[in-house]
């Protein structure tokens, strides 16, 4: 099983990357949820002048109508409510939860053929709130429909016919609810395996050069914004063809998993290794100064050093070139400081083979 704690114990691009997917999920609900409140600010109108109401609430139903369209334009667009939040989708379901109750309350109550319109907010809690959100949006709805209700008697409220006229109106509501709810479960677990693919090499688990880039990225602007050093160490592995064309390619890839493993060992938590090409790695240290990062490296070519690899009852060794670059002191543009420590490496491969 491959190695997956550097995306657990780390700051993780995977976890960032599914905070920005969040976001953008949230305002592309928002979105949605505006555009089916004026659906439903429209049906309702059509269904006023349409199919028409009796005269004394006609009025009643118009007002309820203008009433949430005005609210549909104060929420989306006043500056105190432009940030998409959930709780301002959960505050959108529940006032969308009290416009269907007037709609019915004027247009046959619990008779009335607008009643499934309650699928609408549940639906979208399902989607965007969570499951206990929706169970309590189930719940409103419950205590809705027995406010429409209005049986005979209050004694009516406890009898099993009338439990169940209740059951059979809700339950469905119910389960629409519990089908989204897993729908979108194994929808967002699918994309978190996506991501994680998409960010990590396949051979060490490590993370592969695009998700290093967009770390390394985050952190030399931080770097910029609050005046912190950080440092790039470039790792290549000696002799690797050598072991390729003596022991196969298997010997090879066993050889640059080891590795991957010392890296990872050796730099702290909050540090990012990435697999940089075919034998070649770059860890970034995150607030690290130049003497630092030259301890780093010292312990990075130790512990390469002093690895051993069996390899059908024969003991491999390896070593490692290695070259690093310190954000400010070396240079303080991103791609410079990759091209020094890429640099600095190739002239330790030099004077070490000279």
């Amino acid at each position: 099983m491959k190695k997956e704690t550097q995306d657990l114990n780390r700051p993780s691009l995977i976890n960032d990357l599914t905070g920005e997917v969040q976001i953008v999920e949230l305002k592309g609900f928002a979105r949605n949820i505006a555009e089916i409140e004026w659906l439903l600010a429209v049906l309702a109108l059509l269904y006023v002048l349409v199919i028409g109401s009796a005269p004394g609430t006609r009025d009643m139903l118009l007002g309820a109508i203008a009433f949430f369209a005005v609210f549909i334009v104060v929420f989306r667009h006043l500056p105190f409510f432009r940030r998409d939040t959930r709780m301002k989708l959960a505050i959108e379901t529940w006032v969308m939860l009290a416009f269907i109750t007037v709609l019915l309350m004027y247009t046959g109550r619990i008779h009335s053929p607008l009643l499934n319109l309650y699928l609408l907010p549940v639906i979208l809690s399902a989607l965007t709130l969570g499951k206990w959100t929706t169970v309590l949006q189930v719940a409103l709805v419950a205590a809705c429909y027995l406010f429409l209700g209005e049986p005979a008697s209050k004694a009516d409220l406890i009898t099993l016919s009338y439990g169940t006229q209740v059951l059979t109106v809700v339950v469905p509501f119910l389960l629409a609810a519990f089908l989204t709810a897993v729908f979108v479960s194994d929808m967002r677990a699918a994309q978190k395996k996506i991501r994680i693919l998409s960010e990590t090499d396949d051979l060490t688990s490590l993370y592969n050069m695009r998700a290093f880039q967009r770390l390394h990225g985050r952190e030399h602007q931080k770097a910029e914004r609050y005046s912190r050093e950080y440092a790039l160490v470039v790792i290549d592995i000696d002799h690797l063809k050598v072991v390729n064309d003596t022991y196969g390619h298997e010997a090879g890839n066993a050889l640059i998993r080891e590795i991957a493993k010392i890296i990872d060992r050796v730099i702290r938590t909050t540090d990012i290794a990435a697999r940089f090409g075919g034998d070649e790695f770059i860890v970034l240290l995150a607030e690290t100064a130049a003497p630092e990062a030259r301890e780093v490296a010292l312990r990075l070519r130790n512990s390469i050093n002093k690895m051993t690899l069996d390899i059908d009852k024969k003991v491999i060794r390896t070593s490692a070139s290695i070259g690093a670059a310190c954000y400010p002191k070396d240079s303080a543009d991103i791609n410079e400081l990759r091209r020094l420590a890429d640099h600095n490496m190739y002239e330790d491969k030099a004077t070490r083979q000279s």
